[in-house]
């Protein structure tokens, strides 16, 4: 199963970048204005009406 917030990063016309923090790797999403986001934050800023 995808992870839905990298599929998400990519419809949105984004690119992932892996991240090395002391707590592991995360991604983070490129967006074409320029913008760099981490992906689960993108995420949750753009579905934070959807149901869980």
């Amino acid at each position: 199963m995808p992870n839905p917030a990298a599929v998400y990063c990519e419809q949105q016309g984004g690119t992932l970048a892996p991240v090395q923090t002391p707590q592991g790797v995360r991604s983070d999403c490129k967006l074409p204005n320029g913008e760099v986001i981490d992906e689960w934050t993108l995420w949750r800023r753009d579905h934070s009406n959807t149901k869980k």
